[in-house]
């Protein structure tokens, strides 16, 4: 991934954590992994966001984190949209990702109402 894109993450995420809104120690997520051979075709700005590294440990070493980030929209199956909203639990706001590095505001997803 280039230092370029990393930097228009960094930006529209305000340079913290989806998850718990600290400003040190991030790493770009992939919400939805590249998978074997490491597509860059998945390196497109709505699917990664700015994660601490913690966070980012815990989606794959608990299970019960792991439903979290799939709930949350952190953490995308192959079979949904790159438009699914992500929340930022800090900000305690529901957002779809454009493709061109904004964001937009969104209601709760209907699975949670």
């Amino acid at each position: 991934m280039n230092e370029s894109l990393k930097r228009k993450v960094y930006q529209r995420d305000l340079q913290a954590c989806w998850h718990c809104g600290v400003t040190e120690g991030l790493s770009i997520q992939h919400r939805m992994n590249k998978q074997m051979g490491g597509s860059k075709q998945r390196d497109r700005l709505d699917n990664l966001i700015a994660f601490c590294m913690e966070g980012n440990q815990r989606m794959e070493s608990d299970a019960n984190f792991a439903i979290l980030a799939k709930d949350n929209g952190w953490k995308l199956s192959t079979w949904e949209p790159f438009s699914t909203p992500v929340f930022s639990a800090w900000q305690v706001k529901w957002f779809v990702l454009g493709e061109f590095g904004n964001k937009e505001e969104v209601g709760a997803p209907d699975f949670l109402i």
